[in-house]
Order: C-alpha cells, then structure tokens, then sequence
C-alpha cells in the first residue's frame, strides 16, 4: 500500500500571491507606529511648550508684583572697560572677559525683534523676598551708615530684564559693580553685606562680578515673540509707554503712571518635522 506524502511550505504561486499581503500589512503597521510615536511626541512638546510659557509668565508677574515701577531702559548704568573691569551686562553681551558691550535694554515693544522688552526697578532684600524674616536692603552712607539709622537710607535697587536672543527668552538681574560693598545687611547690623540678589550675565559668562547666568525661560525653538501692553487705569492702554516712535523722555513719563501689564507670548517649535505654536496671555498689576 502506497503512501501519500505532502511537504510543508507555500508554493511558489502562493509566496506570489501572501508576500504583497505581508508587505502591505507590515508597511501599514510601520506607518501607523511612526505616525502613533510622532503624535505621542508632538503631544508631549506641545504640553512641555506650554509649561514653558506658564512658568515664563508666572516669573514675570512675580518680578511685575515686586517692583516699584516699569523703567523705559535700565536706570542701572551698565560699564566694561575691555580689561576684564566693568557689570558685563550689556544687550550684546558675548560671554568673553573682555567684553565692551554697554548696550541698554529699551522696553519698545517690538514683538518680532530681537527682544528689549520688560525692564523693571526692584528693590534689593536681605533675604529671599518671599520669607516674612527678609527685610529691605539699603545703600551705606545714604546718608546713614549701616547700623545706625540706615532705615531711613536709600533702598539698594536693582533692575530686572526680560529679553529675547537667539530665539531664547532670557532672564537677567542687573546690578552696580559696587553693590556687594555698599549695601547693609540686616537691620541690626553694622556692617554691609550683599543682597540675597545677584547680578547674572549671559550664558557661558565667567567673570567674578556674575555671580550665576541669566534664567533661559523658554528655549530650544524656531522662533518667539514677547507682545507687551501697558495700562495705567486697568482697560485704557497708554501706547507711549513703549511705542518705537515715542522718545525716551516720553515713554519715561508714560510708564511711571503705568500701573499693570498685559504680556502676551507666543514660541513655536519643530518636533517630529511638524511646526507647533504655543501662544499664552497674562495680565499682571503692580503692588
């Protein structure tokens, strides 16, 4: 009796007819994992954006509650004599040693310029401002000498700035050369001592007098614009607190009566080939 044996495997008409089968499936599959992965990653820049520019904002309304005034351009005065002397805290400041860069900070509203935008006065602390133990921080010999009547001194002041470079939303504490040397510490005291502030220059920067680098806020992007508004009854905008056709004496004259802030940002960013825009919008009033 005979036996019929049949072999395992496809025929060569049936590999012909399953392999396009196959192929179309894996490359369906394949598809839909790079399409799957590129939304979980865009989902994830857009929410990590959106962070980004909550904590932006939340840090300027922070500074905006704190200060004593907007500034139309940093009343610190900013110095380097190119041999390694000077605040190093200039616009164009590039992170070299002997850099000569004195170039203020103008708060013209320009949203798609290179960024001089928010400038703000704050008065200096002894210690972190949020602690009910901090107290004001004042100049020595003006006129007081610190632990005497220095209450009724001067307050140390320094200027904060808010700035675009390099599609990079920038952060920077300006201070005199001098401040470390000039300021009282605690009530109580009768010597000087440095603010719990300090002075911050650009990134890489080395120097003695920056004592850590400006806050990058928001970075790593395509492009970014910082929209500023200024009031200073609550709904009427003046438009010459930082108009780029205004002088700087008008402008200065403006933003003293100005009162509150509508500061608007928009960042975009390239992820997974795709273009994502997150704008954000906060309204902040002066203490």
């Amino acid at each position: 009796m005979s036996r019929i044996k049949f072999s395992a495997g496809f025929t060569f008409v049936e590999i012909a007819v399953i392999a396009p089968i196959a192929i179309v499936l894996v490359a369906t599959f394949i598809g839909v994992a790079i399409n799957l992965t590129s939304e979980i990653l865009v989902s994830k820049a857009k929410n990590d954006l959106t962070y980004d520019i909550f904590n932006a904002q939340s840090m300027i309304s922070e500074d905006i509650k704190q200060s004593t005034g907007f500034l139309a351009v940093n009343s610190i005065a900013l110095s380097a004599d190119g041999s390694g002397n000077g605040n190093y805290e200039g616009l164009n400041n590039t992170g070299v040693a002997s850099n000569t860069d004195t170039s203020v900070f103008n708060s013209i509203n320009s949203p798609s310029g290179t960024g001089n935008k928010i400038v703000l006065n704050v008065n200096a602390s002894t210690g972190n401002p949020v602690s009910q133990t901090s107290e004001l921080a004042y100049i020595s010999g003006a006129p007081n000498a610190c632990g005497t009547s220095q209450t009724a001194n001067t307050p140390q002041n320094y200027n904060v700035v808010y700035f675009i470079k390099d599609n990079t939303l920038y952060r920077r504490i300006i201070f005199n050369t001098n401040y470390a040397s000039t300021t009282c510490g605690a009530k109580a005291s009768a010597t000087t001592a440095a603010p719990f502030q300090r002075p911050t220059c650009a990134e890489t920067y080395t120097v003695s007098f920056c004592k850590t680098n400006d806050t990058a806020l928001i970075s790593n992007l395509s492009s970014i614009s910082l929209d500023i508004d200024y009031y200073s009854d609550g709904y009427t905008e003046t438009a010459d607190s930082s108009a780029t056709s205004t002088t700087l004496a008008t402008r200065s004259q403006a933003l003293a009566n100005d009162n509150s802030v509508n500061v608007t940002i928009s960042a975009n960013r390239m992820v997974a080939g795709r273009s994502i825009t997150i704008s954000g919008t906060m309204r902040t009033d002066r203490n």
